[in-house]
């Protein structure tokens, strides 16, 4: 029996085959890229950035342009809380929280599909390092100071306006320190919610913001009750 076909062109006609049947698998696989998902949302809840976001505005939840300027003012008003404090001083203070967010240190590892339940969803571990902005002991010299000058604090408002501009100098410094607590990985679910979209859990979410941050401002008051 007379062979045509060249070997060469036998080998050509399996590569294609195959090159064919991976690319129909390709397309047919849906996979999201939960961990992307994650940097994306992370990246615009501390600096505003949305960009790497709105990528993913057909598979999951990209609505939080707001969530990065709520955050700024809710820190705000937890630290206006008890005194007034001068809109000037709230403007220095706006800079600080802005800075310390852009200072927040996180790794966004891979992501595995979840296993229990039959819900689609995805566990995204998410590493961070907590910035460290301890300032009592400079605080606590301060304060002192005080003491030893008989500093004059009948007039209030000058007196806080004088001790919110010593922490946020403080607090400055600390953050341009870039100094960091101990590493703790926290696990991020990703699943669809009711509309069919992908979101990150909340409970997830509330661990990761206690451990963005750590102060020893707590042992101060501590100290003093």
């Amino acid at each position: 029996m007379k062979h045509n076909r060249h070997p060469l062109r036998s080998l050509c006609a399996v590569l294609l085959t195959a090159a064919m049947l991976l690319g129909i698998t390709a397309c047919g696989e849906s996979s999201f890229d939960a961990s992307g998902y994650v940097s994306a949302a992370l990246k615009a809840v501390t600096t505003g950035d949305t960009a790497d976001l709105e990528g993913y505005s057909k598979e999951a939840v990209t609505d939080i342009a707001d969530d990065y300027s709520d955050g700024v003012q809710e820190m705000l008003e937890e630290l206006a809380e008890d005194e007034e404090i001068p809109e000037d001083v709230k403007t220095e203070y706006k800079g600080l929280i802005e800075s310390m967010m852009g200072a927040i240190s996180y790794t966004v590892g891979e992501a595995a599909e979840a296993t229990e339940g039959s819900a689609s969803g995805y566990t995204v571990p998410v590493t961070v390092k907590p910035l460290e902005l301890n300032i009592k002991d400079q605080l606590t010299e301060w304060a002192q100071g005080l003491e030893e000058d008989e500093y004059d604090i009948e007039d209030l408002d000058a007196f806080y306006q004088k001790l919110y501009g010593e922490i946020a100098a403080m607090l400055k410094d600390a953050i341009a320190a870039k100094e960091y607590g101990e590493e703790k990985t926290i696990n991020l679910t990703v699943s669809k919610n009711e509309d069919g979209l992908y979101d990150v859990e909340e409970d997830g979410l509330t661990e990761l913001a206690e451990n963005l941050f750590s102060t020893d401002i707590e042992d101060m008051y501590s100290d003093l009750e």
